[in-house]
Parts: C-alpha cells; sequence; structure tokens
C-alpha cells in the first residue's frame, strides 16, 4: 500500500509540472499560482496550513507534529523561536533532542525577497521594478535533494491575476543573490502587484510581498511658477547666467543713467527665465 501511495505521489508531481508549463504559456497567474501551490504541497506532503506541517522536519513523524501543534509549535517561524528544552518538554524527550531538531530546522531555506520601484516619468503607467531574492541562512541550508537541487519559483501578478512575470531559482543559485527587473504596464489605478516567492519543495517557507503602483502623473511646472532652488547650480552655469544678464542689461539701457538693480524682479526673473530654456 505504501508503494502505491508513493508511486501515485510521483505521477501526480509529473502531472503538475506539465501543468504549470502550460500556464506559463498561456499566462494565466490564477491557475499558475493554484498549480505551484498543489505541486509544493504533493512535493512536501503536506498542506500549507496542516497543523502536521512539521512533520517534513528530519526526526519529526505524524506524532510529534501533532504534539508540537498541540503545545503551539506548528510553523517553521514558531519553532524557530522555541527553545531546546521547550521542544523536548512538548515532545517528553530527552536532551539532547531538542539541539538536534533545531538544527535540523536551520537547514530549511530562509526566503528573502527586497523590492524597489522606479517611476517612468513620461509613461506614468509603466511600472518598473528591481527584485533581490537570496536565502538568509546560505551558510547552513541543505541545496540538494533526492531528485537534484531544490528550487523556487518567483510569480508576480496584478490583484485581479493578470500574468506579469514567472521565473524559476535554483538554491544553488539563490546563495549568491539573484537580481531581477520587471517592467510592465498598469491599466487600472486600483490595480497592485503581488510578488510572491515559492518553495517548491517545502511547504510553510513562502514568502509574498504587494506593491502599491506609483503612477500618479507628475504635474508640470509653467514657467512663472518655476523655482531657482530646484535647480542644481555650479559656479560655471551661475557664470553663463549672469554674463547673460549683463550683454542684457547693456542692450537695453537707454541711457547712462538707466538704474538695474540684483534687488528688483527683473533680474530674478530673467536668472530663471535662462535656466528654465537651458535645464
Amino acid at each position: 500500500m505504501a508503494n502505491d501511495t508513493s508511486l501515485i505521489f510521483q505521477h501526480c508531481i509529473r502531472i503538475i509540472k506539465s501543468i504549470i508549463e502550460a500556464c506559463i504559456v498561456k499566462k494565466d497567474a490564477f491557475s499558475l499560482k493554484s498549480a505551484l501551490d498543489l505541486g509544493k504541497s504533493l512535493a512536501a506532503k503536506t498542506w500549507e496550513n496542516s497543523p502536521l506541517l512539521l512533520k517534513q522536519i528530519d526526526g519529526i513523524g505524524v506524532s510529534f507534529a501533532r504534539m508540537l501543534s498541540n503545545a503551539g509549535i506548528n510553523t517553521f517561524k514558531k519553532i524557530k523561536e522555541t527553545d531546546a528544552r521547550t521542544i523536548e518538554f512538548a515532545l517528553n524527550r530527552n536532551p539532547p533532542f531538542g539541539n538536534k531538531v533545531l538544527d535540523a530546522v536551520a537547514k530549511f531555506p530562509e526566503l528573502s525577497m527586497n523590492i524597489s520601484q522606479v517611476k517612468d516619468l513620461i509613461n506614468p503607467s509603466e511600472v518598473e521594478l528591481y527584485i533581490q531574492l537570496s536565502l538568509r541562512n546560505r551558510e547552513k541550508v541543505k541545496l540538494y535533494g533526492k531528485s537534484g537541487s531544490f528550487t523556487a519559483s518567483l510569480l508576480v501578478y496584478t490583484n485581479d491575476y493578470q500574468f506579469i512575470h514567472y521565473q524559476k531559482f535554483f538554491f544553488s543559485k539563490l546563495i549568491h543573490g539573484e537580481n531581477v527587473r520587471i517592467m510592465t504596464r498598469i491599466t487600472d489605478p486600483k490595480q497592485t502587484i503581488h510578488c510572491a516567492l515559492i518553495s517548491d519543495d517545502f511547504a510553510g517557507l513562502d514568502i509574498s510581498e504587494e506593491v502599491l503602483p506609483d503612477i500618479k502623473a507628475r504635474p508640470k511646472k509653467k514657467v512663472n511658477q518655476f523655482d531657482e532652488d530646484d535647480l542644481d547650480f555650479d559656479s560655471d552655469w551661475i557664470q553663463s547666467c549672469d554674463q547673460a544678464i549683463d550683454h542684457f542689461k547693456r542692450a537695453n539701457s537707454s541711457s547712462p543713467g538707466d538704474s538695474f538693480s540684483e534687488d528688483g524682479n527683473e533680474y530674478h526673473l530673467i536668472k530663471r527665465y535662462i535656466a528654465f530654456c537651458f535645464r
């Protein structure tokens, strides 16, 4: 019976991989997200929200996972925050069993994702994202399993499930860090962008972030609204402006007695006008 179950799981995983490839070609973000979640759960042999999630840890079977869950320890985050003696007390085991469990937990991937957004001033509806991916515990993380290198999938889509980007990364690459640049167009001001980094082999370790696109156009300033303080003048630029203003004064003085004060409006208006034309 156990062999039959294992064989069924192997076939299911292969079928899910085919479905994932089909969803990528069709750019069906909703189905792709569902297929990735299902494939991950089949590989881990547990569901994402299962109380037996921790049975993925070496040395923790179904019984121990249930005992930990009854003690309120049912996620990787919670078990990492629990000391070894508390784990031993919950499982009725002696030292150093708790330390061995925590050593095994330390080998599970700690995914990291940092997202920055660059605004396009010319095309406000265009969104450019820079995503930095890595593993926080690269010194201890386990990189390979029985089927080869562990992987993680990056899926980027809008809140209404418009497909934007998909890419798979090997853990052996993620330990050195990976950078992804994504450009997309927002069709609705209410749209948000979801970035999900999904572990393909383990349940309960995914991370995600929602990005609010900066698509508001910046209003253009009129000439009489141009602020001289907005410009970064260097000495050569100021000297060129002063020379132009001197030339203007000489050309527009009708008599030697005409006055042109630098404290007056004329000086600053001309300087702002020159700066605006050549900025």
